[in-house]
Formats: C-alpha cells, sequence, structure tokens
C-alpha cells in the first residue's frame, strides 16, 4: 500500500513513511493519555520506550515483534538512541521522535548513523535539543 501511494502522491517512500510515524505518535498519545503523561519531556519519554511501554506491550502480546531501542541522555541535550529490527522501519521510529518532539513543543534535530548489517536494521539516533537563545 505504502509503495502504491508514494508512487500515487510522489513524495518519496522514506519521508512518506516517517510522516507516519509522526502521526503515529500523535495517535498512541491520544489512545494512552496515560503512558504520554507521565512523561515531561521527550527524552524522557523516549528513553522509557523499551523500558516500560515495550514491556507492557510483550505482556499483552508476546508474539509481538518489537524493535529493540536503547537510548543514552548525555546531560547536554543530546540523545543517543539505538534502534534495532529484523524489519526495515527505521523511517517510521524517526517519525515517531518527530511526533514525540512535537507533542512536547520541543524544538530538536535528528541525525542517523546506519548501522545495519544483514538480516538487522540497526541505527543510531542521535537527537539534540535546539535551545532558545
Amino acid at each position: 500500500m505504502a509503495s502504491h501511494l508514494s508512487d500515487r502522491t510522489g513524495i518519496a517512500m522514506p519521508d512518506l513513511v516517517r510522516t507516519f510515524g509522526n502521526y503515529l505518535f500523535n495517535h498512541l498519545a491520544k489512545a494512552h493519555p496515560d503512558l504520554v503523561a507521565k512523561h515531561s519531556n521527550s527524552f524522557d519519554m523516549l528513553d522509557a520506550i523499551e523500558r516500560d511501554i515495550h514491556r507492557e506491550v510483550r505482556k499483552l502480546y508476546p508474539d509481538a515483534e518489537l524493535p529493540y531501542l536503547d537510548c543514552q541522555i548525555e546531560g547536554n541535550g543530546t540523545l543517543h538512541m539505538l534502534y534495532r529490527s529484523g524489519r526495515p522501519l527505521a523511517d517510521v521510529a524517526h517519525g515517531l521522535i518527530e511526533g514525540c518532539a512535537a507533542h512536547f513543543d520541543e524544538t530538536i534535530t535528528i541525525a542517523r548513523e546506519d548501522r545495519s548489517t544483514g538480516d538487522e536494521t540497526t541505527v543510531m539516533f542521535t537527537v539534540n535539543q535546539v535551545r532558545d537563545n
């Protein structure tokens, strides 16, 4: 479906899938406001995904194929998120990060380093908060 939509709209597949990720975060935040309300900023929220949210999803859906996320927050407004998955959905993750920052009314930049090998998609996202001067 996504490739047909890309063909029909002329929007490149990575941009289309990233836009879907952004939409998906907004949808999930509305569907589960209690999960988002616990967090005061995007870094805190992103850091909790693997530890809290994915753990709960695995309890409900033991066969779910979720990506593995490992976050490291630096004190200078930088978050490093390692994304690993058997599915090539790093563009969705990128959009989710953007949607999360927008939800918390934060301006960020995102850099990506593809570390994929074989059948596994591995991407290091470096997210920087843009501070107002």
